[in-house]
C-alpha cells in the first residue's frame, strides 16, 4: 500500500516504509529507504552514448502509487532543434516501467522552451 507523506514531496509510504525518490544527472531514477538510505530499486532512464551530456532530471513526482519522471539529455550528435525530452511512469513500489513517451523533438536552447 502506498500513501503520500503529506504535501508535495518525493517521499511516500511503501508497505509501511518511508521511501525517498531521486532523479540523477547520470540518467537514473531510484528509490531509497528514508530512514537509512538503503537502495530499494534503481532504473536507467536512457542508455549512455559518447555524445551525451549530463541529464536534466527534475524532481520525480509521486501520485497514487505511480512515480512520474521527466528528463532531457542533450546529445551533441543531434542538431539543437532535434533534441528529445521524455516522460515516464513507474510503479513506485517496484520500479517497473508502466509507460514512456517522447514529449518533443525540438528545443530552443536560448530560451529552454519545448515545442510539441
Amino acid at each position: 500500500m502506498l500513501r503520500s507523506c503529506g504535501g508535495p514531496s518525493r517521499c511516500c509510504e511503501v508497505d509501511r516504509r518511508q521511501v525517498v525518490f531521486w532523479g540523477s544527472s547520470d540518467r537514473f531514477v531510484s528509490a531509497h529507504a528514508a530512514l537509512d538510505g538503503e537502495l530499494l530499486w534503481i532504473r536507467e532512464l536512457v542508455a549512455p552514448t559518447n555524445t551525451q551530456a549530463e541529464a536534466l532530471v527534475p524532481s520525480p513526482f509521486y501520485d497514487h502509487g505511480v512515480l512520474y519522471v521527466a528528463w532531457f539529455v542533450y546529445d551533441k550528435a543531434l542538431a539543437t532543434n532535434r533534441q528529445d525530452a521524455h516522460l515516464a511512469a513507474f510503479d513506485a513500489a517496484t520500479g517497473r516501467l508502466l509507460w514512456q513517451r517522447e514529449l518533443c523533438m525540438a528545443v530552443t536552447m536560448e530560451t529552454s522552451t519545448f515545442f510539441p
